[in-house]
């Protein structure tokens, strides 16, 4: 049985390693020079974080901007969240963005096309 659970887990991993790396890749291409894509093409982490390329120096705009983007994603059925990332704690506060996540249950073609809508959204906002 742990032998079963074993190969189940490292197939999942396998997947997930491959749908960020996909996810890391197509981003980079899709929105260059309007977002910001954080993490190595390597990184583990399965959650990518978007902040403007160009921000402005009105943090409220920036995040509506961003959630325009995510609007428009959601338009295409790919869920975005535009995340404030501020709290009244902070002294210096990271710039708002976008968050995605790749996940074991997407495929390639899944996670291609919402590469192809961030992407889009990104072109159709921010004007690029």
């Amino acid at each position: 049985m742990r032998q079963l659970l074993a190969g189940a887990a490292l197939d999942r991993m396998t997947s997930l390693a491959a749908n960020t790396r996909q996810l890391r890749s197509g981003l980079q291409n899709a929105v260059p020079q309007l977002l910001h894509v954080y993490g190595g093409v390597e990184s583990p982490a399965a959650l990518k974080h978007m902040p403007l390329a160009q921000p402005s120096k009105d943090r409220d705009r920036d995040t509506d901007t961003l959630q325009r983007v995510a609007d428009h994603c959601l338009a295409e059925g790919v869920l975005l969240v535009a995340v404030p990332r501020h709290s009244y704690l902070d002294q210096h506060a990271a710039p708002p963005s976008i968050m995605l996540a790749a996940n074991t249950g997407l495929s390639g073609q899944e996670v291609a096309a919402a590469v192809a809508a961030v992407g889009a959204a990104a072109r159709a906002v921010l004007g690029a």
